[in-house]
């Protein structure tokens, strides 16, 4: 009766909460997607579409001739070019690669230094592709960065009822979009 009776009061206490992300119109979305950018639109049925940004106004976002009004969009997601998880890998690969050339300096004598530069060479060649290969495969991976979503709100209501046989409290909640 106790947990019942604190659940009670939290409800009660709690406000309509609104789950978003900023910004939360297409206007405030004006000032962070700048023409150019290329986005994944996703409209109210689920459907995706990715483009590049020609225009954001309060009433509508355009990407390469299609139009999509703001009542029709659910999320706007930029994409990153996995080109930088790329060069990552390449860096990351290189950067190996000369840690092992680096420890061949420790060879005394050159017939065994040689030896250590065709094998940091040879791994290089195994290495530098593979930690490229990783590092794209990471960048896909983290995905694209959500910019806007089409807030909902919840709206929580109690009423109280009362019975012969004891008392409680009806709760409802209702989920929507804001238009």
């Amino acid at each position: 009766m106790r947990t019942l009776n604190v659940l009670v009061v939290i409800v009660g206490l709690s406000s309509p909460a609104a789950a978003q992300t900023e910004p939360a119109t297409l206007a405030a979305l004006r000032a962070v997607l700048t023409p150019g950018a290329l986005v994944v639109v996703t409209d109210g049925s689920g459907h995706d579409t990715r483009g590049v940004v020609r225009d954001v106004t309060d009433a509508a976002l355009t990407l390469e001739g299609k139009v999509f009004p703001a009542s029709t969009i659910h999320t706007v997601r930029q994409t990153d070019s996995l080109a930088n998880g790329t060069l990552a890998g390449v860096a990351a690969g290189l950067g190996a690669t000369m840690v092992f050339v680096a420890r061949c300096g420790r060879y005394e004598f050159s017939e065994q230094r040689g030896l250590c530069e065709a094998a940091a060479v040879t791994s290089a060649l195994l290495v530098v592709p593979v930690a490229a290969f990783i590092g794209r495969a990471i960048d896909r991976a983290v995905g694209d960065r959500e910019l806007y979503r089409r807030s909902h709100v919840a709206r929580v209501s109690l009423a109280p009822t009362w019975h012969p046989a004891g008392a409680g409290v009806h709760v409802s909640v209702t989920f929507s979009r804001e238009p």
